[in-house]
């Protein structure tokens, strides 16, 4: 996801992204849903650095 907006219904790293849930000052969330290998369904949150925070190696930990 890094170096790209996420876009609802877009795909990220195996995961589709359903709804942004929240942008603050540092990062962004959203709820996604992954697949695995054997078609079991998993809700997750995936968190992402804003990009003019990308270079804070504080927060990047």
């Amino acid at each position: 996801m890094s170096g790209v907006m996420p876009e609802v219904g877009s795909t990220a790293n195996n995961y589709q992204i359903l709804a942004r849930l929240a942008t603050g000052g540092m990062a962004e969330i959203f709820l996604a849903r992954g697949t695995s290998g054997t078609g079991v369904e998993r809700y997750v949150v995936l968190k992402r650095i804003l990009r003019d925070r990308a270079n804070d190696v504080q927060l990047v930990k």
